[in-house]
């Protein structure tokens, strides 16, 4: 017959896992079994606050960062699988770069990510009314003046830029 393992503070015997009979790892502050990564069946680390187990990304089987403020975890890149940095304001993440992997700058007034520059992946300056994209400039990558009243962009000198 099996016996668990017996938790040293609370002397009551540590919940076992259904598929490795082993004895589950309990929190330290809760004394919870924490509950087990369904494939890699090792347990997930709790969140510090919550005691909750933190939500883990489907394809690294690590636990993703949890915002420090909502107690919830940060969205994963597709690609890097690292935590996209969520603004501080809305505690939404940010969008990343598809190239970079880097977030975009968010807008302070919209907190909407800007879009970036495909060729210097810097975020485009806003415009302080549209909160829409200046149009930069191919060569000097500086965004274009926008005129005050049609927010389009004006034609540069193709000289002095």
């Amino acid at each position: 017959m099996l016996h668990c393992v017996c938790d040293p503070v609370t002397f009551q015997p540590r919940v076992c896992d259904p598929v490795t009979f082993q004895p589950r790892v309990c929190d330290p502050v809760a004394f919870q079994p924490r509950v087990c990564d369904p494939v890699t069946f090792q347990p997930r680390v709790c969140d510090p606050v919550t005691f909750q187990p933190r939500v883990c990304d489907p394809v690294a089987f690590q636990p993703r960062v949890c915002d420090p403020v909502a107690f919830q975890p940060r969205v994963c890149d597709p690609v890097a699988f690292q935590p996209r940095v969520c603004d501080p304001v809305a505690f939404q993440p940010r969008v990343c770069d598809p190239v970079a992997f880097q977030p975009r700058v968010c807008d302070p007034v919209a907190f909407q990510p800007r879009v970036c520059d495909p060729v210097a992946f810097q975020p485009r300056v806003c415009d302080p009314v549209a909160f829409q994209p200046r149009v930069c400039d191919p060569v000097a990558f500086q965004p274009r003046v926008c005129d005050p009243v049609a927010f389009q962009p004006r034609v540069c000198d193709p000289v002095a830029f």
